[in-house]
């Protein structure tokens, strides 16, 4: 007596897998198409020492007016920093960061500053 074997079953097996590489191969194209979600940077340039200075002198003469020193502390950590200015911007931040200081000890810091950089006014 013959066996009858099944003859579909090898072309089954062919056709899901060419239909399986199909659809690895397209998947792949298509994330290769897709464009990268990479974050833009933004480039930002550095003020020159002069605008720098000049920001500087408005907002000290803001606080001058108005005595806020935590607004005074937010507009210089909102600045942006030449290079050559970074060491002051760093003792200004200081300076009105302490929260125990009184207006009179940032009047006297300003004035120290003011010794070694007289442009701060």
């Amino acid at each position: 007596m013959k066996q009858h074997y099944r003859t579909w079953f090898p072309y089954m097996l062919i056709g899901l897998t060419v239909i399986l590489s199909l659809g690895v191969i397209l998947w792949v194209k298509h994330k290769m198409e897709e464009p990268t979600l990479t974050p833009a940077v933004q480039q930002i340039e550095a003020p020159t020492v002069e605008e720098y200075q000049a920001e500087i002198i408005k907002i000290l003469d803001e606080y001058s007016i108005q005595e806020k020193r935590m607004e005074v502390y937010n507009a210089l950590f909102g600045l942006t920093v030449p290079s050559e200015m970074r060491a002051v911007h760093i003792e200004l931040v200081l300076l009105f960061d302490d929260a125990s200081d009184t207006p009179a000890s940032v009047k006297a810091g300003l004035n120290d500053l003011a010794i070694e950089y007289p442009w701060i006014p």
